[in-house]
């Protein structure tokens, strides 16, 4: 399921559209795939999903509202670090 919107409110009425709020679509910097570091021997890789959401208060002092004013995704990355695996064998006695 692709989520595109959200409500501003939390009863929000399904056929009016001002009651619903589009999520900003993430642009990444980089491809969504990972990219090999060979000199510090790390990989970065899309691991991090984030959803940014803003509200404000609005409404008389002792009415106010909660409403969201913007939602955004982002995608981050994280350095995961490879270590060189080293196999000992010993000799069976």
């Amino acid at each position: 399921m692709n989520v595109t919107h959200v409500s501003k409110f939390g009863n929000p009425n399904n056929h009016y559209i001002k009651d619903w709020i589009k999520i900003d679509s993430f642009v990444l910097a980089n491809s969504p795939n990972s990219i090999w570091d060979s000199d510090n021997l790390k990989c970065l890789i899309p691991a991090i999903f984030n959803v940014d959401i803003m509200y404000a208060t609005f409404g008389s002092t002792n009415n106010t509202q909660l409403s969201i004013v913007k939602v955004s995704r982002r995608l981050d990355y994280l350095y995961i670090t490879l270590f060189k695996r080293i196999e000992i064998f010993t000799e069976p006695e």
